[in-house]
């Protein structure tokens, strides 16, 4: 098993090492808005292995998932503010985008086949099960929106466990991740990673949002797959369907405080208390105009995807 009081944190691979990185739970700051931020600067130096000698030490996962609750989206939609005031809940552990999860889309180290990055994915997970059945508290993962076409086999393969997908239209998605660009939709506007879809090729000059519309087009496109067997929710009605959402998630909306959508969600310290600031309509409607054809494309995939699974009525 792995260091006493400690549980695995993330895959690393370090040259032809793979290692598993732990640290203490308790010494994790807990008002992160994302897992990996809330990982303590030393955290390199508390306890490290070879993966294959921690995963050969571990027994196999549990195959029942009931205990475990997932959130799905894509990017830019609330889901970040959604997990904070989840783990508002005192009965819950919310991981925000845990680093291990990271292994399906990166396949690190020797991790090359999607088997592979899976089965070090659930090990892992295994532990942080424990940990939260240990406390009594409900577990809550919230995964990156890079795993939207890995949402039918995370489905699959954790059987039991509670999905909610989190979906909004494409041009204020496109529109934040245009203005707050990542490094890894620049990579793979560059070729790396997932790339650009090839029917995307062609609707726009700027390959980065190509990019951006590529991984927003993967996730719907998983979340029509599941929308039978889970809730598909609208960002716009994240707060009134709160109390839905969490009974979806195997949790009792009294145990909770109630919705809070003044979360400056992905800030820390006092500025998780400055308001958010939607942005203005103005902006949104000059952004359409400068991409037409691109957010044609995707609204009219995310216009099918709202009428084949629409809204029950609350």
């Amino acid at each position: 098993m792995s260091a006493p009081g400690h549980l695995p944190m993330r895959l690393q691979a370090a040259g032809a090492h793979l290692l598993v990185r732990m640290v203490e739970p308790e010494a994790l700051d807990w008002s992160a808005p994302f897992f990996r931020d809330a990982v303590p600067a030393d955290a390199a130096a508390q306890s490290m292995q070879p993966y294959a000698a921690w995963k050969a030490a571990q027994n196999p996962p549990d195959p029942d998932y009931s205990d475990v609750a997932i959130i799905a989206h894509v990017a830019r939609c609330g889901s970040t503010l959604l997990a904070r005031n989840i783990a508002a809940n005192d009965r819950t552990v919310v991981l925000s985008e845990p680093p291990f999860f990271a292994a399906l889309h990166g396949r690190l180290g020797q991790l090359a086949s999607e088997r592979e990055a899976l089965d070090a994915a659930l090990a892992i997970l295994a532990s942080w099960r424990g940990w939260a059945k240990a406390r009594g508290k409900r577990l809550v993962l919230k995964l990156s929106s890079q795993l939207g076409p890995f949402l039918p086999l995370l489905h699959r393969q954790m059987p039991g466990a509670r999905f909610v997908l989190l979906h909004r239209d494409p041009l204020p998605v496109l529109e934040s991740l245009a203005r707050k660009r990542t490094s890894r939709l620049r990579a793979e506007a560059e070729g790396e990673g997932a790339g650009i879809l090839p029917e995307l090729e062609g609707l726009d000059a700027d390959r980065y949002l190509l990019a951006a519309a590529s991984s927003y087009l993967r996730a719907i496109t998983a979340m029509g797959v599941l929308a039978d067997k889970a809730p598909c929710i609208a960002y716009a009605d994240l707060a009134a369907r709160y109390p839905e959402i969490c009974r979806a998630l195997g949790l009792d909306p009294a145990d909770a405080p109630p919705w809070n959508g003044a979360i400056n969600a992905k800030a820390r310290g006092q500025a998780r208390h400055t308001p958010y600031t939607p942005v203005p309509t103005a902006e949104l409607d000059a952004f359409a105009a400068a991409h037409p054809a691109l957010l044609a494309r995707l609204q009219g995939d995310y216009h099918r995807l709202c009428a084949k699974h629409p809204m029950p009525a609350l």
